[in-house]
């Protein structure tokens, strides 16, 4: 990693939690000899994050830590279908600092960037674009959704396919797999 982000990413991250009386603990994971700075981990009394800024660590689904990917990393439409929403981390600078917006991806949806003093963390991930992207899963899908679907998708047998999955998902196990139990 060229640039000094897992450093704006430790320092956000820690002033942001440390406002709400959390301690935290930081790591710059080297898995495999990885450059510094490719992975942060982030860790607290609640919860806990990794944070992907390239495409060096593939992320790790449904196992300990948040996934948080970089603008740069890819993921496939499987995963988007089957967790509902992944995390977006991107740093804007601002003169000479640079600020971390993060934002909640999800199939077929606007994305929706927002800093992070204006997120939190749940058990349901990071707010508030999750809350809105679980109403959303709640209600039918909209008309002009159905017809895009049909369109990029390969018609109606894939469509239904998607959304009797992110249904049965939704219903066996909630947003992002986790238990209702």
């Amino acid at each position: 990693m060229a640039s000094a982000d897992h450093l704006y990413v430790k320092a956000a991250a820690a002033t942001r939690l440390h406002g709400r009386g959390e301690q935290a603990r930081f790591d710059f994971a080297q898995p495999d000899g990885v450059p510094v700075g490719s992975v942060v981990d982030i860790h607290w009394r609640r919860g806990g994050l990794r944070v992907h800024l390239d495409q060096a660590v593939a992320p790790v689904w449904d196992e300990g830590s948040e996934p948080v990917l970089g603008v740069s990393v890819p993921v496939d439409r499987d995963t988007l279908v089957r967790r509902w929403y992944i995390h977006r981390i991107r740093l804007d600078s601002e003169g000479t600092a640079r600020r971390v917006r993060i934002d909640t991806e999800a199939f077929a949806r606007p994305t929706e960037w927002f800093g992070l003093d204006e997120c939190a963390m749940t058990e349901r991930g990071l707010t508030p674009a999750v809350e809105r992207i679980i109403q959303a899963r709640s209600a039918p899908p909209h008309p002009c959704v159905a017809r895009a679907a049909d369109h990029f998708l390969g018609g109606g047998a894939f469509r239904r396919r998607v959304y009797s999955l992110a249904r049965s998902t939704r219903e066996r196990c909630g947003p992002a797999g986790l238990s209702q139990r």
